[in-house]
């Protein structure tokens, strides 16, 4: 007579447990369910990676921690020439039409130039949300980190050149 083993079964006497009988923190993270979308590759071209070079240069991590980190995550993107850009991928001068966690629409033209977010509908390419923005294709959803540190996230509806 064979046996049939299922380890499924048997799953809840082999998981890691801590001291107090509870499971440890980050237990299954490494389980990502089939729902969760795959992490976006921004595509940025060389003009903008030039201009994200001496931003990074300039960006003191003990004042902007969070836009210290976000920039190094969008300079490991690929490059491409200026001419070889995707005409759906959003680019310093660019205007964008994107939303943030689903609210409202909301336009901007994305400029190296501004230091700062304008109410005139100006997204500095210096500030978290222009840092976040470059490179993502209509479409795309991303974590948009706030100065205080909450996580949001926005997404890329449309891009005009």
């Amino acid at each position: 007579m064979k046996l049939n083993f299922n380890p499924y079964l048997f799953a809840p006497l082999f998981t890691p447990r801590s001291p107090g009988g509870r499971k440890p923190r980050g237990w299954g993270a490494s389980r990502r369910p089939s729902y969760v979308p795959k992490a976006y590759v921004p595509v940025i071209n060389t003009t903008d990676r030039g201009h994200l070079e001496r931003y990074d240069a300039e960006c003191d991590p003990r004042l902007e921690p969070y836009l210290s980190r976000v920039l190094r995550n969008t300079l490991n993107a690929p490059t491409v020439e200026d001419a070889d850009l995707p005409g759906d991928a959003v680019s310093g001068g660019a205007t964008v039409r994107y939303t943030i966690d689903d609210g409202p629409e909301q336009v901007g033209l994305l400029c190296h130039q501004s230091r700062t977010l304008g109410a005139n509908g100006v997204i500095a390419a210096f500030s978290l949300l222009g840092v976040t923005l470059i490179g993502m294709r209509v479409g795309q959803r991303a974590p948009l980190v706030h100065r205080c540190g909450k996580i949001t996230a926005v997404t890329v509806l449309g891009v005009t050149h």
